[in-house]
């Protein structure tokens, strides 16, 4: 078995340069947590979150340091990467997964998992996967959720997901 990972911040290019930036307002209510989820299906991680991963000595993954301004005191918030998940995994089993499917403009069909269940040959003793066609997923190991659970690590919420 495995976990999917579920989790505010928004994505914004400013119109007089070609920079971009994230951004983040206390005054919605909004709280910096370890794991930040946003608009770009990105998931954002604490310096903590990097150090715990790094010393996991995980094979496939990566972080990109981002910019995370906070607008009502215009403070950049310090220390997040975007986390990178080198790889999407083919590893979701569909006869046993609830998902629906459109089709696009162009005629594809496209599967939007709600319940993930996984072919446990596929999934190569991997702590993180992304599953192929899905990238807003994030799929964690239980020695990953474990030790979440051990250093309080904020923003991340589990499902169980079955493998067959």
């Amino acid at each position: 078995m495995g976990s999917h990972l579920v989790g505010n911040i928004c994505w914004k290019t400013h119109k007089s340069s070609d920079e971009t930036h994230l951004f983040y307002s206390e005054q919605d209510g909004r709280m910096i947590t370890d794991i930040i989820t946003n608009n770009l299906a990105w998931f954002l991680v604490s310096d903590e979150f990097q150090k715990m991963a790094r010393n996991l000595n995980l094979e496939n993954v990566q972080f990109i340091s981002v910019d995370i301004l906070e607008t009502s005191s215009e403070t950049m918030i310090e220390g997040y990467a975007a986390l990178n998940v080198i790889g999407h995994q083919d590893v979701i089993d569909y006869s046993h997964s609830i998902f629906y499917e459109t089709q696009t403009q162009d005629g594809r069909i496209e599967r939007e998992v709600v319940k993930f269940a996984l072919v446990r040959d596929r999934l190569r003793g991997f702590d993180f996967i992304r599953p192929k066609g899905n990238p807003g997923a994030l799929i964690v190991s239980e020695r990953v959720k474990k030790i979440f659970g051990k250093r309080s690590v904020t923003g991340a919420g589990f499902r169980e997901i079955r493998t067959y």
